[in-house]
């Protein structure tokens, strides 16, 4: 078959862009041809020699019109080239598939002047793109990744569940519990100066969206005997100043350190005792799955998805709406009684061994090539 993939822009160094690349690789591998549209490629992107790109023109003031403008060029090429099938990296409407790695929009809560952001083309566009995609009638198919995704676009629109098809989780290489895992928590822990008497906490991700000011002010809040004793780690991205001036004015700033996501986070994951979750909205984000997939417990949010999987692994989820006292209540508690956290780590490293991870796009490509019975 001919398949076409679209996404408004293409950039290596992007996680998502990456996903693009592994779906063609799994398709092009059963025999498919791969036709990739996309408005603009970044400089210094690659993308394998099996895949045709076309760019497609876009040139307008302002994000919103050089994306109606794409869409718009989009499905004029698509007469012409006629595909067999159309797999959307955005929200495209008209497409057959629609790999949904974000949040609903309409769902996604905004406090505070953040919702000056609705007032914006640029939201109004996008949130009329979702609309047209996720209405009852639409025929485009959903690719969707955890159950959190689903509930919330099927509370805003009404979708149907036949047009739903779950993905399993996609861990990125190298994560896991490996045979050596004891002593590479016992070097990480040896190289951060911390005993085994010591408690660990661990954050992974963009610093606001994955919560880590709430997870500051969790630790602010553990009585001073434990205090005393526990160590956080911000892995991620943010703004470091914020959260270092945030430490600083909760009176915790010598136990929270900082660290970029890199070759070592899972030595890092496998070090920790517990990981800290409280998201305020990111359906998709591999991090709790990272922590369960290498035997860690997690405490999460129930904003941050994979709810079902977390509940599961006998792990810790806070329901919404989100209450910083709970959250604190609930790590106090963990952190006080060992039995507790001993437990729900033996949990996760049983699930771990369980997990489904490496097929996220061999399950993909049997749906879109009809091979998948739901």
């Amino acid at each position: 078959m001919n398949i076409a993939l679209a996404c408004f822009k293409y950039s290596s160094a992007k996680t998502f862009p990456q996903d693009v690349v592994l779906l063609a690789e799994e398709l092009h591998a059963r025999g498919h041809r791969i036709t990739l549209y996309c408005r603009v490629i970044a400089a210094g992107s690659t993308l394998p020699d099996y895949i045709q790109v076309k760019v497609l023109p876009g040139a307008h003031w302002g994000n919103a019109r050089r994306a109606g403008k794409f869409v718009r060029t989009l499905h004029e090429a698509l007469k012409v080239d006629k595909p067999d099938i159309l797999v959307a990296f955005n929200r495209i409407p008209g497409a057959d598939f629609y790999y949904a790695t974000t949040r609903c929009i309409a769902a996604t809560p905004i406090s505070g002047l953040a919702f000056l952001r609705r007032l914006t083309p640029r939201y109004r566009f996008n949130l009329a793109l979702e609309k047209r995609v996720f209405r009852p009638k639409a025929k485009t198919c959903i690719l969707y990744i955890s159950a959190s995704q689903k509930k919330e676009y099927q509370a805003s629109y009404g979708t149907p569940d036949k047009r739903f098809f779950k993905l399993p989780p996609d861990i990125p290489s190298g994560c896991g519990r490996p045979a050596d895992a004891p002593e590479r928590r016992a070097r990480i822990r040896e190289e951060l100066e911390l005993t085994e008497k010591d408690i660990l906490l661990l954050v992974i991700g963009n610093f606001r969206i994955a919560g880590a000011d709430r997870a500051i002010a969790a630790l602010a809040s553990l009585p001073p005997e434990l205090q005393e004793r526990t160590q956080l780690v911000l892995a991620g991205s943010g703004n470091v100043s914020a959260m270092r001036r945030l430490a600083d004015w909760a009176g915790v700033k010598d136990r929270v350190r900082f660290t970029l996501i890199d070759n070592e986070l899972n030595d890092l994951i496998l070090g920790s005792d517990l990981l800290l979750h409280p998201a305020r909205g990111e359906a998709a984000g591999t991090a709790p799955l990272e922590a369960l997939y290498a035997g860690v417990p997690v405490l999460a949010s129930s904003s941050g998805g994979w709810a079902r999987e977390i509940v599961e692994a006998d792990s810790m989820l806070i329901p919404a709406p989100f209450r910083q006292v709970t959250f604190n209540r609930a790590l106090r508690l963990l952190l006080s009684t060992p039995s507790k956290l001993e437990e729900m780590t033996r949990e996760a490293i049983a699930i771990g061994t369980e997990m489904d991870v490496e097929r996220r796009f061999e399950v993909a490509a049997d749906i879109i090539t009809g091979k998948h019975s739901k």
